[in-house]
C-alpha cells in the first residue's frame, strides 16, 4: 500500500503532502550547495508549490520503501523551464508516523539543464532506466 504522503507528493499536490504533516513539520532541504531549513505546515506547502510542484512538472519515475522511523520516496521529475526540459532527483525521506509527519528531508541533484541531460547521457549512460 502506498502512503498517502507519496501519493501526493508524486501527484505533486502541495496542500495533501503538507496535510499529512504535523504542524510544525520541519523541512531541511538539502541541495548541491546549501541547505536550509523551514518549519509548520505552511511553509512546506509554499516550498513545494513554488520549487517543486513547478508547472509542467512530470514524474519520470519513482519507488518507496519504509524504514524504522518512516517512508523513502525516491523520485525523478522533469518540467518545461524558460522553454527546454530540465530534470532533478530526489531522495524524500518522511519521518515519524504516517499522517502526522514531524520531519521531511530531502536530499537533491539540482536541477539539470537540457545540455547537461545532454552530457550525462553521452558521457555516462544509465545501465538501468
Amino acid at each position: 500500500m502506498i502512503d498517502p504522503v507519496v501519493d501526493a507528493f508524486v501527484r505533486g499536490d502541495a496542500a495533501a503532502v503538507a496535510a499529512q504533516c504535523a504542524p510544525d513539520v520541519l523541512l531541511d532541504a538539502n541541495v548541491p550547495t546549501w541547505r536550509y531549513q523551514l518549519q509548520g505546515r505552511s511553509a512546506l506547502r509554499s516550498q513545494l508549490d513554488e520549487a517543486e510542484f513547478v508547472p509542467g512538472r512530470e514524474v519520470v519515475s519513482w519507488r518507496s520503501a519504509s524504514s524504522d522511523d518512516g517512508v523513502l520516496l525516491e523520485i525523478e521529475s522533469a518540467a518545461p523551464v524558460h522553454g527546454e526540459r530540465h530534470q532533478w532527483r530526489q531522495l524524500c525521506w518522511f519521518r515519524g508516523v504516517s499522517g502526522a509527519w514531524a520531519e521531511v528531508v530531502i536530499y537533491c541533484t539540482g536541477i539539470w539543464d537540457a545540455p547537461t541531460v545532454a552530457r550525462q547521457a553521452a558521457e555516462a549512460p544509465m545501465v538501468t532506466a
